[in-house]
């Protein structure tokens, strides 16, 4: 998957291995942005964190998620309001 959008080898171990902050990388020879983010959510009992990356190519206008667990409430952050 990695190697088909050309995503770096160290942003596809840095997706695949649960960070303990986030990160923000700029690559301006690709014109990439790769962003790890934490979702901290409350399940009743006690404090849950889940990671997320984003992988921006601006050069081909596409952006991936990539998350540790399926999650359905950030969907509205990439629904069409138009």
């Amino acid at each position: 998957f990695c190697e088909y959008f050309n995503i770096h080898p160290l942003i596809a171990e840095d997706i695949t291995t649960l960070a303990p902050y986030m990160t923000l990388n700029l690559f301006h020879d690709t014109g990439a942005l790769h962003l790890v983010m934490k979702i901290l959510t409350w399940n009743g009992e006690r404090v849950q964190q889940q990671q997320i990356s984003f992988y921006l190519n601006c050069s081909h206008n596409l952006l991936i998620t990539f998350q540790d667990q399926p999650r359905d409430d950030i969907e509205p952050f990439f629904s069409d309001n138009s």
